[in-house]
């Protein structure tokens, strides 16, 4: 390879280190990320994830803000699965409440809870699920990564804005009720350790 192929290769990647950086912060950024990832064909893709692993190291970016964008778009399920586990790799903090939104409703003897937490940009992951009290799960959701502006899981019951607190409580019951008939929970539903440990605390 010449010197100056050596150099142009490393002007690139350069800027494609500086790019990555401005995904945690800018909008514009993610758009263009998502828009561009979508055009190309399965093996370019495939180059984009290597690069990515290759190049983020070092970069004070989280994971989700280098896949989300691109998940967003994707429909191969390996290559979402790479990402998904990429993701969970970097780990995804647990908001705050305030920051949160909870619904919750009832209907023929059954429950129903939901929660949606902002994770990175327009990103949210969405938990929820059916349930009779003292019987445990019905029916249970989890959407790892969805836009916010997506429509709420259906889960058969309509649903009605609540306190993020009493929802989290209301699942964490549902937890405990759902252990108690024995049965394994849902494997969807360890997404809820995060929001849930506070208040089930560490023996459960």
């Amino acid at each position: 390879m010449k010197p100056a192929e050596v150099i142009d290769l490393e002007r690139m990647r350069g800027v494609f280190k500086t790019w990555l950086g401005a995904l945690a912060a800018d909008p514009d950024a993610a758009v263009a990320a998502a828009l561009v990832y979508e055009d190309l064909p399965g093996e370019a893709r495939s180059a984009w994830l290597d690069a990515i692993e290759e190049d983020a190291r070092g970069l004070d970016v989280p994971a989700v803000a280098l896949y989300a964008p691109l998940l967003a778009v994707e429909q191969d399920e390996p290559r979402r699965v790479r990402m998904m586990e990429a993701i969970r790799a970097g780990g995804i903090p647990a908001p705050s409440a305030a920051a949160m939104k909870a619904w919750h409703g009832s209907k023929n003897g059954e429950r129903a809870a939901l929660l949606v937490a902002p994770v990175y940009l327009a990103f949210v992951e969405v938990v929820g699920a059916r349930y009779v009290e003292d019987e445990g799960f019905c029916d249970f959701v989890y959407v790892p990564l969805a836009h916010a502006l997506d429509p709420l899981p259906d889960l058969g019951i309509a649903l009605e804005p609540a306190s993020v607190d009493d929802v989290i409580e209301e699942l964490a019951l549902a937890v405990l009720a759902h252990e108690r008939t024995g049965q394994p929970c849902p494997a969807a539903a360890r997404a809820l350790v995060r929001y849930l440990s506070p208040v089930i605390g560490p023996a459960a």
